[in-house]
């Protein structure tokens, strides 16, 4: 019988009730990696890092090898990762402490883990995949905030306090239920990202065609446009724009921040007021682009559907000589990225505007470049609608996180 009385608002078996355990009670195993140094050479085992588990998923790349036979007498076979285990940041940013992750031998070779990193296994009445889902929960959240000591570097918390999370249990067969549920919402979100990404990919591949002039369109009756015109970027964009002081003007214009911009994905992400700013702003117009100078590795722009003001680390920029939804792409490419990333400043790097502007780049004619950016704008529009299923997805998964777990 159950020993309490509260109860999920989804659930999948209601004969039998919900009793509180302690995490301690149900692990079977809870063992920490190895600490030493490493190799960037093919030399030995694999090893996975609290660097390699970002927001509840591995990221095989970037690897580092550990020799097979150790020095300090060690058995590293003792280390080697099985399917099914779950891995536990312990050792981490505050980001990224407490986030865990579900190991699949998906490379076909032994993989190892280091000192950051908990491998946990529990006992034969408790599902993993479903210890996994209530590591998402905001109940776990909530008790990795608690015991987290936070750090200049790294923060951390004890295994001992890891062990005293409380939480609710139904039967196994309720607990495999409430996994494959989930686990299908899952892969429905990763067949709907890697859509996304097929698409992402698609898009590069056709502007590099297009702006390489390997693709070319023609006009309404089938004739060839004329030829690209080459010039000095400066020539044919402008970047100028009159300058807003929060301090001493009434007016409140919603105001872009860098981190206003989503990465390599053209989309505002949010806005502020800029009466409750401090600093100097630039404005801008309805149909301006706008394009991240600092650290412009990031890949941040965005097309203007408003006026407004934003951060002067942000070039406003306009087409003299091309039409802006041009530009919008042109910035896109890989040819204008590399000169963007041509930059001053080691800490802080930020686009030079003086060699930018004196890049030679090629345009094609008015209408080319509407056509151009008309074919490109439907296909961001259905990488939007994707997304935009993502997220609908991924919210439809946490109220599912909420409503099954006590």
């Amino acid at each position: 019988m159950a020993d309490i009385i509260n109860l999920p608002a989804l659930r999948f078996d209601s004969s039998f009730g919900w009793s509180k355990r302690r995490l301690g009670d149900v692990v079977d195993q809870m063992q920490s990696g190895v600490s030493r140094l490493l190799s960037d050479q093919d030399i030995g085992y694999p090893v996975l890092r609290s660097t390699n588990l970002i927001d509840g998923q591995l990221d095989f790349s970037d690897l580092k090898y550990w020799y097979k036979v150790d020095d300090k007498g060690v058995n590293l076979k003792n280390f080697i990762l099985k399917d099914g285990d779950l891995l536990v940041n312990f050792i981490n940013s505050l980001a990224q402490i407490g986030k865990v992750a579900e190991y699949r031998n998906i490379l076909g070779r032994d993989f190892i883990y280091t000192t950051n990193i908990m491998r946990l296994t529990f006992k034969a009445n408790v599902s993993l995949r479903y210890m996994y889902y209530l590591f998402h929960t905001s109940r776990y959240e909530k008790h990795i905030a608690l015991i987290t000591k936070p750090a200049v570097n790294q923060a951390s918390f004890t295994t001992k306090d890891f062990k005293d999370f409380d939480f609710f249990i139904p039967s196994f067969k309720e607990q495999k239920k409430i996994a494959d549920f989930l686990t299908a919402v899952d892969t429905k979100i990763q067949q709907l990202k890697r859509e996304r990404e097929l698409m992402q990919q698609y898009k590069k591949g056709v502007m590099q065609q297009l702006f390489s002039q390997q693709v070319r369109f023609q006009d309404d009756d089938g004739r060839d446009y004329p030829n690209w015109e080459e010039d000095e970027f400066g020539k044919f964009v402008t970047n100028k724009s009159s300058k807003y002081d929060p301090n001493k003007e009434i007016v409140d214009f919603i105001c872009v921040e860098l981190d206003s911009l989503g990465q390599e994905t053209g989309v505002l992400r949010q806005t502020y007021s800029s009466r409750e700013q401090a600093s100097i702003k630039s404005k801008f117009k309805k149909g301006n682009v706008l394009f991240g100078k600092l650290r412009p590795y990031l890949k941040k722009y965005w097309m203007a559907s408003f006026d407004g003001v934003c951060s002067t680390e942000i070039w406003v920029l306009d087409g003299k000589k091309i039409q802006n939804d041009f530009l919008f792409y042109l910035i896109q490419t890989h040819e204008f990225q590399e000169i963007a990333n041509v930059s001053f400043g080691s800490k802080m790097p930020r686009s030079d505007w003086s060699f930018v502007s004196s890049h030679l780049m090629a345009y094609p004619c008015f209408e080319e470049q509407g056509k151009i950016a008309g074919f490109l704008v439907a296909i961001d529009a259905k990488i939007q609608q994707v997304s935009a299923q993502v997220a609908q997805a991924e919210t439809f998964k946490k109220g599912l996180l909420q409503q099954m777990f006590v």
